[in-house]
């Protein structure tokens, strides 16, 4: 009901304003055929970010979600199953035991400002600060946040 409201009002638009460049984005494959047989242009959100020249980095931001078929095989035109892109948080218990045990480390995550995908997290426990090399192992957390975190073997270490 909604996706059909919305292909109106873009419908609409297309009509009464017809200088105006309009896209409908979806990632509902259903939605994306409904669109096109309306005659209105109608992407994905990552074709959308692809055609954006301008800012290649935009790809990298946008979470790629992919149709998947469900229990019987047949493709609802939704995602409705997708993979876990972030680890689920610890229970606060397991948190203070790990802390408590040296094994985890709290601190203020601070991201790089000419690359967001790389941080940083000072502790009073750990001599150094901790390099977090990518957004996925930084869970979430965005500057400033209040972290606790993991050291990795050495041997597991980046080379830069």
């Amino acid at each position: 009901r909604n996706d059909r409201a919305i292909r109106a009002a873009a419908s609409w638009y297309q009509t009464h304003v017809p200088h105006l460049a309009l896209t409908l984005l979806t990632d509902d494959r259903a939605n994306l055929a409904l669109a096109e047989q309306a005659s209105l242009r109608a992407l994905t959100v990552m074709q959308w970010a692809q055609e954006q020249t301008e800012v290649p980095e935009l790809v990298d931001l946008v979470a790629n979600a992919t149709d998947v078929a469900d229990e019987e095989g047949v493709d609802a035109g939704r995602a409705k199953k997708r993979q876990a892109i972030y680890q689920a948080h610890l229970p606060e218990k397991e948190l203070q035991e790990g802390m408590r045990r040296g094994e985890l480390h709290q601190g203020t995550l601070r991201t790089n400002r000419f690359n967001p995908s790389r941080a940083a997290v000072s502790t009073h426990t750990f001599p150094q600060a901790i390099l977090i090399q990518d957004h996925v192992d930084m869970n979430r957390a965005v500057d400033g946040d209040r972290v606790v975190v993991r050291v990795l073997p050495e041997e597991q270490w980046g080379g830069d």
